[in-house]
């Protein structure tokens, strides 16, 4: 199958991550795609004061090296992209809503198993000086293959 879509969440300490991933794959090894990731459970620190919500999420191109046996397929993940912050001030407060962009960097290592995906990765972005909690750190995943077939190739 050369299309494959994944959905999946990842936790790491401070926040949760739910994700959607499209993959095209260029050869039985190498496959490219593009990450929407959306965080959620963050307590933003705006200038010293919390604030009524923040909203995160980012944009990343993945390029994926995959191997294997079977159904049990290692590989290692890396995506490049941006984070996008965008900070909603208490409403008692005198301050306006403010956006920070910031670049993204992902390498992953994981396995696939039939349908699931497992994986281990870290989150490297610029840490701005509103955040209480940061992007940066590592988190685990767990995702499922919601379109495509896993191909069953032998490792040469």
């Amino acid at each position: 199958e050369t299309f494959k879509l994944y959905g999946g969440m990842a936790a790491q300490p401070s926040m949760g991550i739910a994700y959607i991933e499209p993959q095209i794959s260029l050869t039985d090894a190498l496959q490219i795609g593009y990450r929407y990731q959306y965080f959620f459970g963050q307590s933003p620190n705006y200038g010293g004061s919390k604030t009524d919500g923040m909203k995160r999420s980012a944009n990343l191109i993945t390029f994926e090296y995959i191997r294997g046996i079977r159904s049990f397929r290692p590989f290692v993940n890396i995506g490049l992209g941006a984070v996008t912050s965008q900070y909603l001030p208490n409403r008692d407060e005198d301050m306006v809503a403010d956006t920070h962009f910031s670049v993204l960097f992902v390498p992953k290592v994981g396995f696939n198993v039939g349908a699931f995906r497992f994986g281990i990765g870290y989150n490297f972005a610029k840490k701005t000086k509103y955040d209480a909690d940061s992007v940066f750190g590592l988190n685990m995943d767990l995702a499922i293959r919601l379109w495509g077939r896993q191909k069953t190739i032998l490792i040469y």
